[in-house]
């Protein structure tokens, strides 16, 4: 699924590809020398954990790469 929907967004020059964070090394992988930026999804898709869990996931996802963030508080 996040491998089409890479595939999808280089076949039509997507703005960006939202995932949750687990995916983005695969998605920063597969959109390698493209525009299409990265989007995350943080504590989604509930947003119930603890907002230190947040902070961390937020500066994880900003370190590999992503050029958007998407908090659900």
């Amino acid at each position: 699924m996040i491998k089409t929907l890479c595939m999808e967004a280089r076949e039509n020059n997507f703005f960006s590809v939202c995932v949750n964070s687990c995916h983005l090394p695969l998605v920063t992988k597969l959109l390698e020398g493209t525009d299409v930026a990265r989007a995350v999804v943080i504590g989604f898709p509930l947003g119930a954990v603890p907002t230190d869990v947040k902070v961390y996931e937020t500066e994880w996802s900003l370190n590999h790469w992503c050029r958007l963030n998407l908090t659900w508080l």
